[in-house]
């Protein structure tokens, strides 16, 4: 039998209906997806690859994905193909925070994962039919790409579909990263109808994703028609208005050509027939043959231009004359993409120079667009002569290329174009001589840099109509010396402008920048500061402006440790709106402790309670949101301080906060780390514990997520030490869930072994478990499962992800009556009742036996004593199983395996506990040590949230929650409860489901709930379903009711299958949230709701000696009385008897599995 998981996840599937592109208010075809709202509603620009704008950040023309695919239509030709998912489904691998929209696992984006063909397959994704792109249109895509293998064995890349032709416009790095990445691809103007093509490859037989998320179109929509057009501007034949400087540039800025039809006093060369006779050594290519893929002048492949790929080549033009003392100027269009190294340069010269003048000079990688640039050359009475050098690093592709030379009114080029005798060429020194080929050397953090007229080596790399200029002087006061500041540029594009600092070579935890600065701007302005990792080229913001004035501000801004070089990247764009001094400038950026490290005996130790600080922790400066010290409700004192990261906002979703030791010596090889959290609401996200030695990678150590009640948690950590000479441990405390806080305090490391751990979940390792026997066991997840499979996904994520324990049981294997054993480390005793739990699965064919042991060590002997026997093939499904235990002396746990010879078999276990309480019948629990076996469930487009579980006691904060439970009836007792007002959206529900339970004709299951609204007229719902191979059937419907009180409701059960009960809570479109409480499930196999149970083990002892005591009587006293001697002996033999085996298995009372007899031995 398939998994109910995928079983319901088909179901939701199938009633997705794909949505259409319509314009409801009847707006002509040509006007349809043109980045314009042309209807009241932006009906029109629906379904188009975007949407009006995304309902999560508001982002005009963009898709997000989180309500339809927008219009994408999956294109493949295989097997291999795109789909819209989320984290939790199986297509998706090893992004660890969620999509990027939300951060969270919630998230829904467009994916596509590994394939086992024998040949590289691609996935097409194509966008609906759009029209009329503006010459500045970008879209900007946010991407992951990751692949187990290797880096280069998939690849991810945007093709342009215009009438016949289809091109590249971007290719992905061959970088394989966990995190999310951005693309910003530009579309050049594109007259008419277009579509865009994402494109996924892969190599054979890999294990990987590449998913695409946050879809964004900006300045795509062509100018409105204005009235009027302001000083500066000219207007077009369609009434709209493009800048002065737009005319007879060589594109259609104006969307009908009108700004480039009135040009005949310019001299063009488009290089499309030859090189307008100038002296080349450039490349003369065109589209098809080479990268862009096309020209600017006709934006086709078959339209040419000049490239230079490799080594050096001049273009020379010289005889040139100013005509009627006017100023000459040119306007040209290059690329320059694939090396850092690339370079290209303008020189000018006249017939008096002795040398060359450098007018306009680029160096390093920008877009792989073509870009404008203007250069204005001095007046001269004497013809002079320009030279454009281009110089391509090694391997760079495309390289550099130039088309498109544009002269203004005031050039004179000779008509006969001819070398100038007169004039030397001399070449530009190549790139090898003015800087040093492959990576630039980083430079240790200086004191500052005072921007006092000097960019100080900072590099602009802006390619839009602003830029960064070292001398701006009047903002925001008229001064003597010049600041660094934003400024007007020559460029095409409407983008930030970009300023790169020298590469650094590292910094410490400590490392802070201060920076004086003012800023004043439209509101479509913004200054900010990013950190440019040099080797993976990702960029991290780490400020953003806030606020604006013309007034000196000052900012001191986290910096953090960066091990590896880096580069501060600038980010500003002024909005200069009429009526006053508008700017962006910084004075001056000033590093502060970035120069030594404190010493550990200043810093303080690993243990720490949080009271006074944070001891031997430091905030992570590179993290997305910080850690903070609160006082309400601590572990140490109750009173006091302790560490929190909040979750109310929607915003720092997929956020992290990182605490982050100070590098600690190694003065014990074994050692083991004790702490306690604490985990609020439903799913707050995800607690993560890491080390790394000297300075490597990171390593988990320990991992937690879910619902916790909302109380103080003790987790003990092993730490195994390696040889080396320092370790640090890193606190990570991820945003990847709805709603809730996560909390920290206690933290203190032994010089001594951890016990054996009480809890596994296999996601940060095995937790001290062995392995021993005929085969091994092994540590898996379903995304890498090896050639014999595994189960679908683990149990505790519910993902491909996840982790869990598996033996390959197949004959090959294992052949029949071999094991595999699975070995504890060593518990110390406990006289006291507890319960062992584990989920697991038995798949493929005749999978074998599982039998779970307790191996007790009284000093003198061991014993070993069989508690579980599971056999079978259960499909899919995990399976849960509980046991009492109780030992006087240490003991372990061993699972074994026992082959069947199977084929293509395996046993799994995942979620192993020990509890230190009594074992819950099935279905049954009154959630006072936690959810029993009820789960909450992670099925797509079903279930987006969480139930929570807490008691009164535990809320630290005035909540919808309530005070009291229904088991106690106090503030101590707990129980499960959903707040709908913490829900995304209308339509938002929370399943949460039982263990599996086998068929029965009739069964009784009875529950307690309470409904509480401040609007009686609420339209929550809670819904009761049975779930079983077939299908979801509802059994009881609460909607929009308000109990105010607990309610008992009783079900009688019948299913002819195995079956699970779900409770489903649901969010209506009432704007009144809703809290839905749930308390005392129980459920009691094969009796009617209505029938009076026996208890376990009762006996009739008493009854039958009274019986025998009254035989005896009649005997001596009436021998007259025979016959009623002989009834009532009769009546003795008939009466029921205790078993002998009734207290056998005692405490362990499972209605799903029947046991096996005990198998005890002594060794």
């Amino acid at each position: 039998m398939h998994g109910l998981r995928i079983s319901l996840l088909l179901l939701a599937l199938s009633c997705a209906a794909p949505p259409t592109t319509s314009a409801g208010c009847g707006s002509p075809a040509e006007t349809l997806c043109n980045f314009i709202c042309d209807c009241w509603d932006c009906a029109d620009e629906r379904h188009c690859g975007y949407h009006k704008e995304s309902a999560v950040s508001g982002a005009p023309f963009s898709c997000d994905f989180e309500l339809d695919d927008c219009g994408w239509k999956d294109i493949s030709t295989s097997s291999y193909q795109w789909s819209r998912d989320r984290l939790s489904s199986k297509f998706w691998g090893s992004h660890s925070h969620g999509d990027h929209t939300l951060g969270n696992r919630w998230g829904w984006f467009m994916a596509t994962g590994g394939h086992t063909m024998k040949s590289t397959v691609t996935a097409a994704l194509r966008s609906p039919v759009l029209r009329d792109a503006a010459a500045t249109c970008e879209v900007h895509l946010h991407y992951h790409s990751w692949n187990s293998d290797s880096p280069g064995n998939g690849s991810l890349s945007l093709q342009l579909t215009a009438g016949a032709q289809t091109f590249d416009l971007w290719q992905s790095p061959q970088r394989s990263s966990l995190s999310w990445q951005r693309a910003v691809v530009y579309t050049g103007r594109l007259p008419g109808e277009f579509q865009l093509t994402v494109s996924s490859t892969w190599e054979p037989n890999t294990q990987g994703n590449i998913a695409i998320d946050d879809i964004e179109f900006r300045h795509c929509a062509l100018s409105a028609p204005q009235t009027g057009c302001h000083a500066g501007q000219v207007q077009c034949d369609r009434g709209s208005c493009v800048e002065e400087r737009s005319v007879c540039d060589g594109t259609d800025d104006c969307g009908d050509r009108s700004d480039e039809s009135s040009c005949e006093k310019f001299t063009f060369c488009t290089f499309e027939n030859a090189t307008c006779n100038w002296t080349s050594t450039w490349l003369k290519v065109n589209g098809f043959s080479s990268k862009p893929g096309r020209d600017h002048t006709t934006n086709s492949r078959s339209g040419s231009f000049l490239r230079v790929n490799d080594g050096t080549a001049t273009l020379v033009i010289p005889g040139i004359r100013n005509q009627d003392n006017m100023a000459c100027a040119l306007v040209l269009y290059y690329l320059t993409a694939g090396s850092e190294e690339n370079r290209l340069a303008i020189g000018y010269r006249n017939t008096t120079s002795s040398e060359d003048n450098v007018m306009l000079e680029r160096v390093g990688q920008r877009a792989e667009v073509w870009l404008r640039e203007k250069v204005t050359f001095p007046i001269s009475q004497e013809p002079f002569q320009v030279t454009i050098t281009g110089v391509a690093g090694k391997g760079a592709d495309p390289g550099v290329a130039l088309d498109d030379l544009i002269w203004s009114p005031g050039c004179v080029l000779p008509g006969s174009q001819t070398r100038d005798t007169n004039l030397e060429i001399q070449s530009f020194p190549s790139l090898a001589e003015v800087r040093s080929p492959g990576k630039a050397a980083c430079n240790t953090i200086p004191d500052g840099y005072d921007f006092g007229g000097d960019i100080k080596g900072w590099q602009d790399v802006s390619i839009g109509v602003q830029r960064w200029s070292g001398d701006i002087k009047t903002f925001p006061e008229e001064g003597v010396s010049g600041h660094l500041g934003v400024t007007h540029a020559e460029g095409n594009l409407l983008t930030n402008a970009v300023i790169l600092s020298p590469t650094l070579c590292s910094s410490i935890p400590s490392c802070m920048v201060n920076m004086t600065y003012s800023f004043n701007s439209g509101p479509a302005g913004s200054l900010s500061i990013h950190v440019l990792d040099s080797e993976l080229r990702t960029h991290a913001q780490i400020w953003q402006s806030q606020g604006h004035s013309r007034s000196w501000r000052s900012a001191l801004i986290p910096v953090g440790e960066r091990l590896q070089p880096f580069q501060f990247v600038l980010s500003g764009s002024v909005d200069p709106l009429p009526g006053g001094m508008w700017g962006a400038v910084v004075k001056s950026m000033t590093f502060l402790e970035c120069d030594k490290q404190a010493s550990l005996d200043d810093i303080g130790s690993v243990t720490c309670n949080f009271e006074t600080g944070l001891c031997g922790w430091y905030q992570d400066q590179t993290d997305d949101i910080d850690w903070e010290q609160r006082t309400l409700a601590d572990h140490t004192t109750g009173n006091g301080k302790y560490l929190y990261v909040a979750g109310g906002s929607r915003m720092d979703r997929g956020g992290k906060a990182r605490l982050i030791a100070y590098p600690q010596s190694i003065d014990s090889r074994s050692q083991c780390l004790s702490l306690y959290y604490r985990i609020g609401g439903p799913d707050a996200g995800t607690l993560n514990l890491f080390i790394k030695y000297d300075g490597g990678q990171e390593t988990l150590l320990w991992t937690v997520s879910g619902t916790r009640g909302n109380m103080w948690h003790h987790e003990s950590i092993p730490l195994s030490h390696p040889a080396e000479n320092e370790y640090q441990l890193i606190l990570d405390a991820v945003r990847d869930g709805s709603v809730g806080h996560i909390s920290i305090d206690d933290i203190t490391v032994r010089f001594s072994p951890c016990a054996a751990s009480t809890h596994c979940s296999f996601e940060a390792g095995t937790c001290g478990f062995t392995t021993e026997g005929d085969n091994h066991w092994w540590r898996q997840q379903s995304l890498q499962a090896k050639p014999h499979g595994g189960p679908f996904f683990d149990h505790t994520l519910q993902t491909v992800t996840g982790h869990y324990i598996i033996v390959d049981t197949s004959a090959s294997t294992l052949p029949k009556k071999k094991t595999a054993v699975l070995t504890s480390g060593w518990y110390n005793a406990q006289p006291a009742l507890q319960c062992l739990s584990f989920w697991y699965q038995l798949g493929g064919s005749n999978s074998g036996t599982l039998n779970v042991y307790k191996v007790e060590n009284s000093g003198k002997h061991q014993t070993k004593t069989r508690l579980l026997s599971m056999s079978g093939t259960h499909g899919d499904s995990w399976h849960y199983r509980s046991v009492k235990l109780q030992s006087d002396h240490e003991w372990l746990l061993k699972f074994e395996a026992v082959g069947a010879g199977g084929d293509r078999s395996f046993i799994a276990v995942d979620d192993v506990h020990m509890s230190h309480h009594p074992c819950d019948e099935a279905a049954t629990c009154d959630f006072e040590s936690g959810s029993c076996a009820w789960t909450n469930t992670r099925i797509p487009l079903m279930d987006t949230y969480d139930w929570d579980w807490t008691s009164g006691a535990a809320l630290t904060t005035k909540n919808s929650a309530l005070e009291k439970d229904h088991t106690l009836g106090t503030s101590e007792g707990h129980y499960v409860f959903v707040d709908t007002g913490a829900m995304h959206a209308e339509g938002s529900s929370a399943w949460m489901m039982s263990e599996h339970l086998p068929a029965t004709a009739s069964s009784c299951f009875t529950f307690w709930y309470r409904t509480d609204s401040p609007d009686r007229a609420h339209l929550g719902e809670l819904v009761l379903y049975l779930a079983s191979s077939h299908g979801l059937q509802p059994l009881w419907v609460l909607h929009g009711y308000h109990s105010g009180d607990w309610q008992q409701v009783q079900l009688q059960i019948n299913s002819t299958a195995e079956f699970q009960i779900v409770f489903e809570a649901s969010k209506g479109s009432h704007a009144h949230p809703t809290t839905i409480s749930l308390d005392d499930v129980a459920y009691t196999l094969d009796l009617p709701c209505n029938a009076k149970k026996t208890e376990k083990g009762k006996s009739n002892a008493g009854e039958i000696a009274a019986i025998i005591l009254g035989v005896l009587l009649a005997l001596l006293c009436l021998a007259a009385a025979y016959l009623l001697y002989r009834k009532r002996k009769k009546n003795l033999n008939d009466a029921p008897r205790v078993s002998n085996h009734s207290e056998a298995i005692d405490g362990f009372d499972n209605v799903v599995f029947g046991e096996p007899a005990d198998a005890t031995s002594t060794s």
